[in-house]
């Protein structure tokens, strides 16, 4: 088994200094944790995990709304977050979304995330990502 750090104060250089709401939405529950920690590690408050978009519309716990979204492409059901992108702006006008995908040229051209992460992507990218999203 394939073991990584998870203590990303040794490689990641940037700490929030700003109470920085973090919604993520992806259905591999191994990476949604490891998300969960290395941000929360950072001092950003995760707004809630989700493992498809649906759910974050009845959850009490996304008010006030996240900062940040962090949306899977490849949802399972068939479902892809770049078609979910619309429905979250609309819920949550000001909210910057980060795509994350394996495959870029499945990225629905008119969703327009503020961010798209090729994956697999490092820890420090997504963390640097966020950063430049909310400054």
């Amino acid at each position: 088994m394939k073991q990584i750090c998870l203590h990303t104060s040794c490689f990641i250089p940037h700490t929030f200094h700003v109470n920085v709401r973090i919604l993520i939405i992806e259905d591999e529950p191994d990476l949604a944790e490891v998300y969960k920690m290395a941000l929360e590690e950072q001092g950003c408050s995760i707004a809630g995990v989700h493992a498809r978009p649906s759910g974050v519309f009845t959850d009490p716990a996304l008010f006030p709304p996240p900062d940040v979204i962090i949306l899977d492409e490849h949802l399972d059901g068939g479902g892809s977050g770049s078609e979910s992108i619309a429905e979250l702006r609309r819920a949550f006008p000001l909210v910057r979304i980060i795509l994350a995908t394996g495959d870029t040229h499945s990225v629905t051209p008119s969703a327009k995330p503020d961010a798209v992460l090729p994956k697999p992507f490092a820890l420090k990218s997504l963390v640097e990502t966020i950063a430049r999203l909310v400054a």
